[in-house]
């Protein structure tokens, strides 16, 4: 077959989740036989990906305009608007070429774009986050879960305290937005990479969709060769590798709040990632204890999470489907997280009995990891040949549904 892979987020200065899974995607289908291009933005130049990521057939930089932020936070209010002239930039984007193709597959955050593609397209897309019933795609409220689904609490997210104006033209946008996305979900067919998805689209909507359920995977083939190929330690002493994004999403601020009067002697808990909140983070926590590495590329994150006791995930907001706990489950690390979205249905994941452990709370999670024995552990370079959590495994999966 003749796939094009569609994403607003490939390519970008740091892969995130979904791009990688979009990736990872198209070099497996390369090597089951298929011919694979890619439709992403051309905002970042798609050399600046690194060439064991990138796939081998072209690159189509056709997406445009879905960075503009349309002023939603200075006029307090979500547009009604935004969205769906998005959708419609990239549905037009895809149309210009779709009969070149015999299957689209879309990978982003604007789910109504299947609205505006003709139902005799072969097109399916992923939803990896919470896009569909959320405008800002996290379901994160005052650094809670949110578990309204009244669309008149949405507009406090786009601004604190609402005027009686602001708050109907919010609360229009997400009716709006909850019917669009529905409809998508009906007339084209949708992998979601989580129960969960499924189960929190449905609590807002009321009703059932099509769609299947294919777990997140990773590129384990590539990530074992980058491991069988580091050879020096990086590190000496023993400590806990925190990687991820640091924004508010990702709970790092949380954890180390929870933690930092725990930590035993002879012990660090070591950051790796950057964001918004990375220089606040930096000022009010890093110490001899705890240590902030900024961004770092993939080989050098690898070096780390090898030599790592634990890693730990501490996300506040409902993972769907965490590609961190993926690798670090393949590596074979002992793996702490929260009990919430679809964490707890990556435990089918794990190499060993107890190897994802998951708490209810933050101070449960901290608690539960200064209990566990962290001894230094020996390097992982000996990984088993196959891991569960493949895009391999998936292959199968996702060409039914192609064909389907």
């Amino acid at each position: 077959m003749k796939i094009l892979i569609v994403s607003e987020d490939i390519p970008h200065g740091s892969m995130g989740g979904l791009a990688q899974h979009a990736l990872a995607l198209a070099r497996a289908l390369e090597g089951a036989g298929h011919s694979v291009d890619i439709l992403g933005n051309g905002v970042v130049p798609y050399d600046t990906v690194s060439a064991t990521t990138r796939h081998h057939g072209s690159f189509i930089s056709g997406i445009e305009g879905h960075l503009i932020g349309w002023k939603e936070s200075q006029l307090g209010f979500f547009n009604p608007y935004k969205r769906t002239l998005i959708a419609q930039r990239i549905s037009k984007a895809i149309t210009s070429i779709a009969p070149e193709y015999d299957v689209i597959h879309y990978h982003g955050h604007y789910p109504e774009v299947a609205n505006y593609i003709a139902q005799s397209v072969n097109f399916v897309q992923t939803r990896h986050d919470q896009g569909g019933d959320c405008l800002i795609n996290t379901r994160l409220r005052d650094g809670q879960i949110c578990t309204s689904i009244e669309p008149e609490t949405c507009a406090s997210c786009i601004n604190q305290q609402p005027n009686v104006l602001q708050r109907a033209i919010s609360s229009h946008t997400v009716v709006k937005h909850r019917k669009a996305t529905s409809t998508a979900y009906q007339r084209h067919k949708t992998i979601f990479v989580s129960e969960c998805l499924i189960r929190n689209h449905k609590r807002v909507s009321g009703t059932e969709h099509p769609g299947v359920v294919i777990h997140n995977f990773i590129d384990y083939e590539s990530i074992r060769h980058k491991v069988l190929s580091i050879h020096e330690d990086c590190v000496k002493d023993r400590f806990v590798l925190v990687p991820g994004k640091l924004y508010a999403p990702k709970g790092v601020a949380d954890f180390l709040r929870s933690i930092r009067d725990k930590i035993p002697d002879g012990l660090s808990i070591v950051i790796a990632g950057d964001g918004p909140d990375e220089h606040v983070l930096r000022q009010s926590y890093a110490d001899d204890r705890i240590r902030f590495l900024g961004w770092m590329d993939y080989i050098e994150l690898l070096r780390y999470a090898i030599r790592a006791c634990a890693i730990v995930v501490p996300s506040i907001w409902e993972e769907p489907c965490a590609t961190t706990i993926l690798e670090s489950l393949a590596l074979g690390k002992q793996t702490f997280a929260l009990n919430r979205g679809g964490t707890p249905e990556l435990t089918r994941y794990a190499r060993y009995q107890g190897q994802l452990v998951l708490a209810n709370s933050m101070d449960m999670l901290t608690e539960i990891i200064m209990e566990y024995d962290l001894h230094r552990p020996e390097r992982h370079q000996n990984l088993p040949e196959d891991f569960s959590g493949d895009v391999k495994q998936r292959l199968a999966q996702i060409i039914e549904v192609y064909q389907s």
